[in-house]
């Protein structure tokens, strides 16, 4: 008798970890929580996914269909640095073809940027984003597709409160890093 209260027990304290997954309060051994969504060309959708092995999260990138059946689905523990809480990001570019940008812890407490193109669940290519560590990106990081498939991301220095407006090219190439000064905006607030 004293085994099946042992059991019962540990299956009310596994259902209760588990209800508190999503909350951020309790992470089970193997808790499944969604980050981003964006829709893909099919009417389906592409979705960021974080799964828990205790409380190490690891991201997944998984395509569906339009009524939720999964197409593909990638792991990303080969181009994310588990210790960055946060560190992946997900971005649909005008082609359909999907970005990720992971963060590295860089040394001092920095964060190092890495781009991956993915197309159809198949990570093509990874490559360094090579930004001065003394800018970095948000906490909030969001970014912006533009018509020729590049991508627009803020960065902010370290050391001062200078902002930049910098442009990762189709080939993963960082096209520019400008700073977003009053300089560049006229009196209507309209760009120069």
């Amino acid at each position: 008798m004293q085994k099946v209260f042992r059991y019962l027990f540990i299956l009310l304290w596994f259902c209760s970890a588990n209800s508190f997954a999503n909350s951020g309060f309790v992470k089970p051994l193997f808790g499944i929580e969604p980050l981003q969504i964006v829709e893909a060309n099919n009417k389906g959708a592409i979705l960021l996914t974080r799964a828990y092995i205790g409380y190490v999260g690891y991201d997944y990138l998984q395509a569906t269909d339009s009524v939720g059946n999964v197409i593909w689905l990638t792991n990303l523990f080969s181009i994310q640095d588990t210790s960055v809480i946060n560190g992946v990001d997900l971005i649909k570019s005008n082609d359909g073809n999907v970005w990720i940008i992971s963060h590295f812890k860089n040394g001092n407490n920095s964060l190092q940027q890495k781009i991956s193109k993915i197309i159809n669940g198949n990570i093509l290519s990874t490559n360094a984003l090579n930004t001065p560590d003394s800018l970095q990106p948000l906490p909030l990081r969001t970014y912006a597709t533009t018509d020729d498939n590049g991508i627009l991301q803020v960065l902010s220095n370290s050391n001062s409160t200078q902002f930049y407006l910098q442009k990762i090219n189709a080939q993963s190439q960082i096209e520019f890093t400008k700073p977003i000064n009053r300089i560049n905006f006229n009196h209507t607030l309209e760009t120069i």
